[in-house]
């Protein structure tokens, strides 16, 4: 009985992540690369830390410098803003929770509140996106 229980969380995580994939095939139409994916749970410090979801988001277009390296494009926070809020919805409305966004590889503290603050900005860009979701 106990691996049919492991098997079902673990059958509904797939379909989140594929779900996940799904919401964000828009931006991958508009060159914007997205990666979904489940982090196993896993020990750090001798404490188990639970398992989560990953999506990440970046441009796949490259910029040329003029001195022949490519750099990474850059992304405009309303070009994945209803991505974002979609995800959000979607992973709360099945029991998940919004543990962190990365931009640029900078920890957002509060996501939510950041998220707020970037809807009241004219622009805002950063070269890539990394949102997490955990169980609650």
């Amino acid at each position: 009985m106990k691996y049919l229980k492991l098997f079902e969380s673990f059958s509904s995580i797939e379909d989140l992540v594929q779900d996940a994939r799904d919401i964000c095939l828009e931006l991958n139409d508009n060159n914007i690369e997205t990666k979904c994916y489940y982090n196993h749970p896993f020990v750090s410090n001798s404490k188990l830390q639970s398992g989560f979801i990953t999506i990440g988001m970046e441009r796949t277009e490259f910029e040329d410098d003029d001195m022949g390296y490519g750099l990474a494009g850059i992304l405009e926070w309303h070009e994945v803003e209803e991505v974002v809020d979609r995800l959000i919805y979607y992973f709360e409305s099945n029991g998940w929770h919004l543990s962190s966004i990365m931009m640029d590889g900078d920890n957002l503290i509060n996501p939510k509140e950041w998220i707020e603050t970037l809807r009241k900005k004219v622009s805002y860009t950063f070269s890539g996106l990394t949102i997490n979701f955990t169980q609650r």
